[in-house]
């Protein structure tokens, strides 16, 4: 079993796949992952992994806070 697979099977999580011709889920998926790049892993020097934890926490308040503004038409600050 790889790596991965194998972490996740004694960790007790289930590996969900994007499936064959869901375009519009890869999509989505490529879009958080650029933009979690571009939020915490492009900070030029992180020098522990507490840090890259606290951008990462900052990162997804600020995302929520996005979609909330978005979702109510830009209504909220």
């Amino acid at each position: 079993m790889a790596g991965v697979a194998k972490w996740a099977e004694d960790k007790g999580i289930t590996l969900d796949f994007i499936g064959a011709r869901e375009a519009m889920q890869d999509g989505l998926v490529e879009q958080l992952n650029g933009s979690f790049r571009r939020g915490v892993l492009d900070i030029p020097v992180l020098l522990k992994l507490t840090e890259v934890r606290e951008q990462a926490e900052l990162w997804v308040a600020d995302c929520k806070r996005e979609m909330r503004r978005d979702r109510l038409g830009g209504m909220t600050r």
